[in-house]
C-alpha cells in the first residue's frame, strides 16, 4: 500500500509505516488541503491526516480518493497513532479495503464511509 502522510501526522507514524515496507510519503510542509488531496490521487495514494476537513464528504468524496484515514486522536500522540493504525492495517490488511472509503480512527473504534 501507499500513503501519504499529513503534515499534521508524528513522524514516528512514518518510521513505523516504512519499516513495515509499505510505501510512504509526507506532504511537503505548507500546502493547502486541494493541493494534498490533488498529491494523494495523483500519486494514488491512501491520505493519513488528522485533519477535520477531509472528512467532510461533501467537500472530499470518498469515493473519488484511494481512501482517506482521518486520525481523530486527542490528544494526538504517536504511540496512540501507531497503535491505532496498528489495528486498522491487521483489519483491513490490503488496499481493496480502504480503496475509495473515508475512515475516521479513533483511539479505540473506526467509522467507514463510502
Amino acid at each position: 500500500m501507499k500513503f501519504l502522510i499529513d503534515e499534521n501526522i508524528c513522524l514516528e507514524v512514518i518510521e513505523y509505516l516504512n519499516a513495515q515496507g509499505y510505501d510512504v510519503k509526507k506532504v511537503p510542509s505548507g500546502i493547502k488541503n486541494g493541493e494534498v488531496i490533488k498529491l494523494a490521487l495523483k500519486d494514488k495514494r491512501i491520505l493519513i491526516t488528522s485533519d477535520v476537513h477531509f472528512s467532510n464528504i461533501l467537500m472530499y468524496p470518498p469515493h473519488k480518493y484511494c481512501g482517506i484515514i482521518r486520525l481523530k486522536i486527542h490528544p494526538p500522540s504517536a504511540k496512540k497513532e501507531i497503535a491505532a493504525i496498528k489495528r486498522l492495517l491487521l483489519k483491513f490488511p490490503s488496499f481493496t479495503h480502504l480503496n475509495k472509503r473515508l475512515l475516521v480512527l479513533e483511539e479505540t473504534d473506526l467509522r467507514i464511509r463510502k
